[in-house]
């Protein structure tokens, strides 16, 4: 799986976070860390550092758990990326995956 982040997108030149290449099973494994996010089991994911994950360009995501949700968000570092969400919406993204 490939992690990447984009800047300028055509057509609408927004910033853009991408992971591709990639197979159910690494799929089944992030969506396994969502759910420990909504289950409280967890307070952060750090996709760029899970063992199958090749982040370009130093791209650094993390999941985090907030009570509100913020979206992504680029912290100081560029490439870094945080997205926070509530524990509820965690467990919608979970079941999109």
């Amino acid at each position: 799986m490939r992690l990447e982040y984009l800047t300028d997108v055509e057509p609408v030149f927004c910033p853009m976070v991408r992971l591709y290449d990639f197979d159910p099973s690494q799929v089944e494994l992030i969506r396994a860390g969502v759910l420990e996010l909504a289950n409280g089991s967890l307070d952060e994911v750090r996709v760029h550092e899970l063992p199958f994950v090749i982040p370009l360009a130093d791209c650094q995501l993390y999941f985090k758990v907030d009570n509100s949700d913020f979206g992504v968000r680029e912290m100081e570092t560029k490439g870094k990326l945080v997205c926070t969400l509530a524990r509820t919406t965690w467990l919608k993204v979970a079941g999109y995956m």
